[in-house]
């Protein structure tokens, strides 16, 4: 815990041209969505979305939703289970040509404590 006189201000400043995120649309992402019928598919495993996953996500026991949205939400999942993640490793990030990646300016400042570095014997 900090006391209120150590507390990190911040310091008002300007982005820097170069720090700011450039966000761009080199393609349409809607047209390369796959195309959904108007009958639901019945359930197929994919390599991401198991039956002991989807019955995690809780859609099959829903009951505000019909049957037959049921159907479609799953459905929909299937068709788009690249999109999901479930463990850390399956994560994947956005791509640089959409979003430019973030960088963190610095202000030069003099540290309120330094911290010392053992110097071995």
């Amino acid at each position: 815990y900090k006391s209120v006189d150590k507390k990190a201000r911040p310091v008002p400043a300007i982005l820097p041209e170069d720090a700011k995120i450039k966000r761009r649309f080199p393609e349409d992402p809607l047209a390369t969505l796959p195309s959904l019928s108007p009958i639901p598919l019945d359930f197929v495993p994919t390599p991401r979305l198991t039956q002991k996953r989807l019955e995690s996500l809780g859609i099959l026991d829903n009951t505000f939703l019909t049957p037959e949205e049921r159907k479609l939400a799953v459905t929909v999942l299937m068709l788009n289970s690249d999109a999901i993640a479930f463990t850390p490793e399956e994560r994947g990030t956005i791509r640089s040509d959409y979003i430019s990646p973030a960088i963190i300016p610095l202000i030069e400042h003099e540290p309120w404590a330094r911290k010392s570095f053992p110097i071995p014997p």
